[in-house]
């Protein structure tokens, strides 16, 4: 059976209506390789973004080659969120994918490995 379509939703393809432009968001950092890496400054507080499965934390921030990107919290990034949050905005922060780690148990997801340097506004080492 065919699902009736959303009064509010547009048409797969349909234009967006004259004089509205589409809302920007920034591209989250999602490393695949080990080695890649960020070096950014914080632009903003972190937001608490609501889902299904509970809210998740995240922090826009700025590379030190000018793009804009999105930073979600993880278990391994915790810290480095605790310490965006205590610092507030300004902090300079590097973080380095290195890879998965082991699974606790059968059937769940490798932990992502990541290593972790700051300084705060002022200049002092945070980690």
């Amino acid at each position: 059976m065919a699902r009736k379509q959303s009064k509010t939703a547009l048409p797969k393809g349909q234009a967006i209506p004259a004089g509205m432009s589409t809302i920007e968001h920034a591209e989250t950092w999602n490393p695949e390789k080990e080695g890649e890496s960020i070096h950014f400054r914080t632009n903003a507080p972190i937001k608490s973004v609501p889902f299904n499965d509970g809210p998740r934390r995240v922090v826009e921030v700025t590379t030190m080659d000018g793009d804009v990107m999105a930073l979600w919290e993880n278990a391994a990034l915790r810290k480095l969120f605790e310490t965006i949050e205590q610092e507030g905005p300004g902090g300079e922060y590097f973080v380095r994918f290195d890879g998965l780690g082991e699974a606790k148990l059968p059937g769940q997801s490798p932990p992502k490995l990541f290593t972790v340097a700051g300084k705060g506004r002022a200049g002092r080492n945070l980690f």
